[in-house]
Order: structure tokens, then C-alpha cells, then sequence
């Protein structure tokens, strides 16, 4: 199978998105039982832990001027954004297990919240060990979390799935991060404070006083973003081979088992 840039491999489109929804190791097709409750379990501990760091949050700065700055942080949008991801696919998946009807759209849109989802949980992980995260101390549960499994999840699930991942779908690492790169930027230059009153939200990000810096490991995530894509697309084409030797050379409703359209 060779790889084409077709605007199927491009766009977030297939005519069968419903195959998606279903576990990869297995034999047969359907959603099988097993991978219900992984599911559904998977999508109450991320909720509930979740909640659990609003609550922690609140705490800290619920009563302080500054209780609403949980948005400013790339950390939130990107934890949020992947317990989103992860209770749509969840509901899309006990409705397909349950031969309910669903739109064909709802299912794509989901396609295409997860890859990016799954792309920024992984930076994030990165980024926050490597740079930003100070070792004198053991970290929170919350900390791990957010910080941690999210990334860890993200790559565990993508062997799990039946997901595909095309590389030429690489761009959708970009869009939510650009977004936050544009909004981190106007919160400092109307004058926004991290929840310490410093003029800067992230120390790598200090635009007023390290714009330079500040430009460099902007440049490494527009690099770093589009390489994790092609890790996973990695990831995706062993999942697929293994799985292969496992049950065999098989197509499934359309889907290449090397993680790319079939023509």
C-alpha cells in the first residue's frame, strides 16, 4: 500500500467512520464487550480525576482574585480538551455497541478531536518534564495527572483502538496550540498576570523579558508537534503489523490495517 496525499488522507473524511469505534485486538469485527469496559472505565477515571484537580484548583485560588486564570494555562486546555475527546468516543462507542444510529459527522468530528487531542496530551507531557518541571520535590497526584497520564493514556489507547492515524493529517497537530500561542500572547500584552502576578504565564514564554528565548521554544513545539503526529503514525503502523501476525492479514469496512485508506 503506498502512501498518497489524497484529500481522503488529508481531511478528516471516510465513509465508514463508525469501524473506528471498536477495539483492534481482536478476530472479528464489532465492538466487543471487553473493550466497552475499557472504555467506560478509562472515561470515568480521567472525569472523575479531573474533577478531583478543579477541586485542588479551587482550593488554592476559589477565593482569590485570580480563581478564573485556570484558562490561561495550555495544561488545562489540553487535559480538558482530552477528557472531551475521551467521553465523545466513549458515548459514539457504547452507541455503535448498541447498533444505534449516529451520524456520520458526529463520528468524524471525533476522528479528528482525538488525533488532535492525543497530539497535544503528548507534548504537553514533554514539554512540562523537560522544561518547565522543578525536581526538588516529588510531584501531586494532580501534577501527574495532568501533566503525566494524559500522554501516557494517549499512546496506550492508540495500540488499543481501532483507530487509524494517516501522516498526511499532520497539520492537525498545529491548529489548538497555534490558538493558545495567539491568546498567550494577547494576555501578556494587555498586561496578564500568572496566578503569582508575574507578567509572564509560562517562564520558557516571557515575552517581555526573554523575547528571543521565548521565540526559540515556540520554534521547537512548531518542530516538535508535527514529529509526535509521525510518532504515532509510527505507533499505528506496529500496532497494525503485530496485529497482523497475530490474526492474520485482514481488511476492515475499508480501512487499511497500516493505518492509511485503502485506495
Amino acid at each position: 500500500m503506498k502512501l498518497k496525499c489524497q484529500p481522503k488522507n488529508v481531511w478528516f473524511k471516510h465513509q465508514q467512520p463508525d469501524c473506528f469505534f471498536q477495539q483492534k485486538w481482536s478476530e472479528g469485527g464489532g465492538v466487543q464487550l471487553w473493550y466497552i469496559f475499557y472504555q467506560v472505565v478509562s472515561c470515568l477515571f480521567f472525569l472523575s480525576s479531573l474533577v478531583y484537580t478543579w477541586t485542588v484548583e479551587y482550593d488554592r485560588h476559589g477565593h482569590t482574585s485570580g480563581w478564573w486564570k485556570y484558562v490561561i494555562w495550555m495544561t488545562h486546555w489540553g487535559i480538558c480538551l482530552f477528557c472531551g475527546a475521551l467521553l465523545l468516543e466513549t458515548i459514539i462507542t457504547v452507541m455503535v455497541f448498541l447498533e444505534r444510529k449516529l451520524s456520520p459527522r458526529i463520528m468524524l468530528f471525533s476522528w479528528a478531536w482525538t488525533t488532535m487531542a492525543y497530539t497535544m496530551a503528548v507534548f504537553i507531557t514533554l514539554m512540562y518534564w523537560t522544561l518547565l518541571y522543578h525536581w526538588d520535590f516529588p510531584p501531586s497526584y494532580a501534577n501527574i495527572f495532568v501533566h503525566g497520564l494524559q500522554g501516557v493514556f494517549a499512546i496506550i489507547d492508540q495500540t488499543m483502538t481501532n483507530r487509524p492515524w494517516h501522516l498526511f493529517k499532520l497539520w492537525s497537530s498545529l491548529p489548538i496550540p497555534f490558538i493558545y500561542l495567539i491568546c498567550n500572547i494577547i494576555y501578556w500584552a494587555a498586561g496578564g498576570t500568572n496566578s503569582d502576578g508575574d507578567d509572564w504565564i509560562y517562564p520558557v514564554l516571557k515575552w517581555g523579558e526573554e523575547p528571543g528565548f521565548a521565540v526559540l521554544v515556540m520554534m521547537m513545539a512548531v518542530v516538535a508537534l508535527p514529529v509526535i503526529h509521525m510518532v504515532f503514525w509510527a505507533i499505528t503502523r506496529g500496532r497494525d503489523r503485530l496485529h497482523r501476525k497475530v490474526f492474520g492479514d485482514r481488511v476492515t469496512e475499508g480501512i487499511d490495517n497500516r493505518g492509511v485508506e485503502s485506495d
